[in-house]
């Protein structure tokens, strides 16, 4: 088998297993959310599109 012990105390909190539901839940409402990160992490985005004083182009937008 394997050890199945938490690596730090402070992690005997967390769950054993797959994401509960309310995680789903949360984790979908990321992906959903405007505020995504683009798809491609090799792309840089410039701070000026980050803050707004741009609107990205639209082969950038996810």
């Amino acid at each position: 088998m394997g050890n199945t012990s938490p690596d730090l105390p402070e992690d005997d909190h967390r769950p054993s297993g797959a994401p509960r539901a309310r995680e789903v839940k949360s984790q979908k409402a990321q992906l959903r959310s405007e505020h995504r990160l683009p798809a491609n992490k090799a792309v840089k985005i410039g701070m000026e599109y980050k803050t707004g004083a741009k609107e990205p182009p639209e082969d950038r937008q996810t």
